[in-house]
């Protein structure tokens, strides 16, 4: 790995450790926690589609930085 690269991996590690730490205890527990309680149903739907939709948004991600890294421009 390149030093420089390195930078850029440490602010997105801070930035997964932030969403991790403070937004999913301050904000995200409690709305999702309220919303349960309105509508378990929805919630479960919206938390699956969560867990399927950011992964896949993360395989797209990689996919591109491949192909960018191999010289391929598919916007440009």
């Amino acid at each position: 790995m390149t030093s420089a690269l390195l930078p850029a991996l440490r602010r997105e590690r801070a930035a997964g450790r932030l969403a991790l730490f403070v937004v999913e205890p301050l904000f995200l527990h409690r709305w999702l926690a309220a919303r349960a309680e309105i509508a378990p149903e929805a919630t479960f739907r919206l938390t699956e589609w969560l867990h399927w939709t950011l992964p896949a948004l993360t395989l797209i991600t990689v996919f591109g930085a491949v192909l960018g890294s191999h010289g391929v421009l598919l916007f440009g």
